[in-house]
């Protein structure tokens, strides 16, 4: 199940490796997260091998530019089918395009799209206390704050937990 859409900025659609390899070179840590990252190759591969073996049940995509650089991806994860629910997950690699929009259009290209295509009525999201943009980006798409999970995340942050309901 591939995820093809496109919307006024970026476009979703499957990843290459090569494609995938280079996200996470461009990738930041949100400097609020104090998360320490340095790219491997190896692990890169692994995570984009993992994406492939799921790929039927827990569909992700890239998001790419309209000149078709990728720039972010998108996931559904933990979807259960016969209760129409799912989480969403997005990442934007790199600093310089946070918070300019792009996490928002991406979400709301996915929820549409797993509306439509897998009649998903019910989505969760979960975004670090520190990652203020995320929630942002959350709330942009109708996602109400539902209960604040306390240090939940790696990084000893609390995490916000969300719920978005048609």
């Amino acid at each position: 199940m591939d995820i093809v859409t496109s919307g006024k900025s970026i476009l979703l659609r499957p990843m290459t490796q090569k494609e995938h390899r280079a996200l996470w070179r461009k990738y930041t840590p949100d400097p609020a997260s104090g998360e320490k990252f340095v790219y491997d190759e190896q692990k890169a591969d692994e995570l984009f091998a993992a994406l492939e073996e799921k790929s039927d049940w827990c569909p992700a995509a890239g998001i790419f530019t309209k000149t078709d650089e990728i720039i972010g991806m998108v996931r559904l994860v933990n979807v259960v089918y016969s209760e129409n629910r799912a989480d969403v997950f997005f990442l934007i690699a790199s600093e310089s395009l946070r918070g300019k929009g792009i996490g928002t259009e991406a979400l709301r290209l996915l929820i549409k799209y797993a509306r439509s295509e897998y009649r998903i009525n019910r989505f969760y999201a979960s975004a670090p206390l520190s990652n203020t943009r995320a929630a942002k980006a959350l709330e942009k798409c109708g996602f109400i704050n539902s209960r604040v999970a306390k240090a939940a995340c790696e990084n000893g942050d609390d995490r916000l937990d969300y719920v978005l309901r048609f």
